[in-house]
């Protein structure tokens, strides 16, 4: 008996967490209570204070809601979505990361975007504009030091100078990157998506 409480408190635990981190504040326990069709929010409550055992259809309505597998609320990976789960653990990648390449499929046009993102990544320039920017930010990051005093070093210039050349480097690795892509693009696009392409580089 203590297992299964466990359980259920661990996703009750898991429910108000996610709530309150993912969701905006017009989710309240009211509303939630709404969406599952419960009498009362404290019908919700409950749930989320592990006094109740939600219903598997509201388990399903929850994920629903939140956007996340069921095996997120059970407690069986830490990210919403197991696919996610498993970005992390190859790539170490963040889980707002994970999410951002596992949604890219739904922008306009899918084709083009996602070539051109196996192509970015995959390309020899991609590490070095990593690389650039990485120092750039380092840099950046040495002047807001200095301008909020906290820096010991006196002459701001050599940083400014530091931070513009960084920059430059890094645009210089972006034009790399592009004119690498644009040599090797592994397909033609077709008139329809082109076109597309043009509206809306032109908004």
């Amino acid at each position: 008996m203590l297992h299964i409480y466990q359980a259920r408190k661990r996703t009750a635990d898991i429910i108000k967490y996610t709530r309150n981190e993912y969701m905006g504040k017009d989710y309240t326990q009211a509303k939630m209570a709404e969406l599952l069709g419960l009498k009362s929010d404290r019908a919700y409550a409950n749930i989320e204070n592990g006094d109740a055992e939600p219903k598997w259809q509201h388990i399903s309505k929850l994920c629903e809601i939140f956007g996340c597998d069921i095996g997120y609320l059970m407690g069986e990976h830490t990210t919403l979505r197991h696919v996610a789960a498993d970005i992390q653990d190859v790539t170490g990648l963040s889980e707002a990361v994970s999410n951002k390449l596992t949604h890219q499929k739904t922008t306009i046009p899918p084709k083009i975007h996602i070539g051109t993102m196996n192509e970015m990544i995959v390309a020899d320039a991609f590490g070095e504009l990593v690389s650039s920017v990485l120092s750039a930010v380092r840099e950046r990051y040495k002047l807001n030091l200095h301008r909020l005093g906290i820096s010991e070093k006196t002459d701001t210039s050599s940083i400014e100078e530091n931070v513009d050349y960084m920059r430059y480097k890094a645009t210089l690795r972006l034009n790399e990157l592009i004119d690498e892509i644009a040599e090797s693009y592994p397909w033609k696009v077709p008139e329809n998506n082109a076109r597309e392409v043009s509206d809306n580089d032109g908004k």
